[in-house]
């Protein structure tokens, strides 16, 4: 059985990447740096920004100003998916104060 897609690799980076990021294409997203991220395997990134625009988490949208030439597409994070960052905002939060009280 396949994990949940947020706990797949990359799923809750690349949200919060586009989220502060709107409007890059696949590749600009993929290619940013992740210090954090030893093996930096582009391929599954590209596999889970799939998944994400599948689940409606982000979305693709041309970009008027080249006229729809190219075929390139942007990314947003759609309302879902921002709800979803929002929900683990306040876990992470949560998590961080408990954290703190134990200090």
């Amino acid at each position: 059985m396949d994990q949940p897609l947020l706990l797949r690799k990359y799923s809750i980076y690349l949200l919060n990447l586009i989220k502060n990021n709107p409007g890059k294409t696949k590749t600009e997203l993929i290619r940013m740096y992740d210090p954090s991220d030893k093996n930096n395997n582009e391929r599954t990134k590209f596999v889970r920004l799939q998944d994400l625009e599948d689940e409606k988490l982000i979305e693709n949208k041309s970009d008027e100003r080249e006229g729809g030439r190219w075929n390139s597409m942007y990314l947003y994070i759609t309302p879902k998916g921002q709800r979803i960052l929002n929900l683990i905002q306040v876990i992470s939060d949560e998590m961080e104060h408990d954290e703190n009280k134990l200090v």
